[in-house]
């Protein structure tokens, strides 16, 4: 009917797999036709164009975009920088634009400053925001930017409408934690040892990395049979008790050293003690099972005695002498060899290839022809595992008479 108007409303949906072109809009076209001449197909059709709102974050960790696994390496305690490119890709101005992120401990972090931030279409802003490295091992976080897009313009009917849009996008970023790894390993020297001996300890430290390690310290509890003498090298620690402790402080990666010191071995140590020993670090540790050493050392007390009998011995000019000679081990270690000397009486020689703990070996020897008297002293050495040589003397005198004539 001529003068008639009529309106048709209806809804449509953006894909979200749409992509936009360049100009970032969405053209609709509308075509009417009817079954009598037009005498003005101009307007017959209408094409009515549309604005996308779009943005877009992209976040880097220390300048690398480490979207994937592992990202860069970092020192746990070093510092990281985020950095967060947002970019309004859209084809209308965007109101209120926030950046968050989660922090090196997962707090929520707004990284974008308090005052509202516009972004015109093809705007680019960048935004830092530094922590941390604190992680132990792999860490990710993911960034969110969100918009407000808001259009403005009349419907058919002559009213002002508007329509408010929010927009987002999210990029997460990578980082490993790089972490410490210390070690300790002691030694001793001279293991077996002698009580009363000195006993030399060596701690040799050493920090792998790949980072560095902090507040490093070393412990070393002394078994309680033995005293502290002092150092060999290095400073010396703090003593509390049998408790030594020495305050490293940073330690490098590849970097470590050596404490030396010597104890002495008091007479209540028979058998085995053990020296223990760790270093900590307040920098997380990738591997603690080398952090702690103990050594055992074998603590021996070699011992030897020498009986020679009878003690006193009177014979004629000419007769023969016989002794008897028992060498017992009187410590708690094997001794080998264990050699018997007798300078006046070498019939009395002998060397043993060993003798147990506690054993006891005994022999006889004889002198002939004694002429004279004289007093011989028979001398027994024995070696022990530790190469201690103990040594014990024992003597026996001989006097001699002449013939009596009838």
């Amino acid at each position: 009917i001529s003068g008639t108007v009529g309106y048709i409303t209806f809804t449509v949906k953006v894909d979200q797999s749409y992509l936009p072109s360049d100009d970032h809009l969405i053209e609709n076209s509308l075509v009417i036709t009817g079954n009598l001449p037009d005498p003005t197909p101009g307007d017959n059709t209408f094409t009515e164009t549309t604005p996308i709102a779009d943005i877009v974050v992209e976040k880097a960790t220390n300048g690398d975009d480490a979207d994937a696994v592992t990202g860069p390496m970092i020192n746990f305690g070093d510092p990281v920088t985020w950095t967060y490119q947002v970019t309004n890709t859209g084809s209308i101005t965007l109101t209120g634009v926030q950046v968050t992120d989660r922090d090196n401990v997962g707090n929520l972090v707004v990284i974008t400053p308090t005052v509202a931030i516009t972004l015109s279409p093809g705007e680019t802003m960048i935004f830092t925001y530094v922590a941390t490295a604190s992680a132990t091992g792999q860490y990710t976080n993911t960034a969110t930017v969100t918009g407000t897009a808001t259009a403005n313009g009349v419907d058919a009917f002559g009213n002002a409408v508007n329509s408010t849009t929010t927009v987002t996008d999210t990029d997460l970023s990578h980082y490993i934690a790089a972490l410490a790894d210390v070690t300790i390993v002691k030694s001793d020297s001279p293991d077996p040892v002698t009580l009363g001996e000195v006993l030399t300890y060596t701690l040799v430290y050493t920090n792998n990395g790949p980072a560095g390690a902090s507040d490093v310290t070393i412990t070393d509890t002394l078994p309680s049979e033995v005293t502290f003498g002092g150092m060999v090298s290095s400073s010396s620690p703090t003593q509390s008790g049998q408790s030594l402790a020495w305050n490293i402080g940073t330690l490098g990666k590849g970097l470590g050293g050596s404490l030396i010191f010597t104890v002495t071995v008091d007479s209540a140590g028979i058998g085995t003690i053990t020296n223990s020993v760790v270093i900590t670090t307040s920098t997380p540790d990738s591997d603690p099972s080398n952090n702690d050493d103990d050594e055992p050392t074998t603590v021996e007390s070699p011992g030897i005695t020498i009986s020679k009998t009878p003690d006193l011995q009177t014979v004629e000019t000419g007769s023969t002498v016989t002794f008897t000679i028992s060498v017992t081990n009187t410590g708690d270690v094997t001794l080998s060899p264990v050699t018997v000397t007798d300078v006046l009486a070498p019939g009395c020689d002998r060397t043993f290839g060993s003798l147990a703990a506690t054993a006891v070996q005994s022999y006889t020897c004889v002198v002939a022809t004694v002429t004279a008297g004289f007093t011989n002293t028979a001398v027994v050495s024995g070696t022990s595992p530790g190469g201690t040589v103990v040594t014990s003397t024992d003597s026996a005198e001989v006097e001699v008479v002449g013939l009596e004539v009838e």
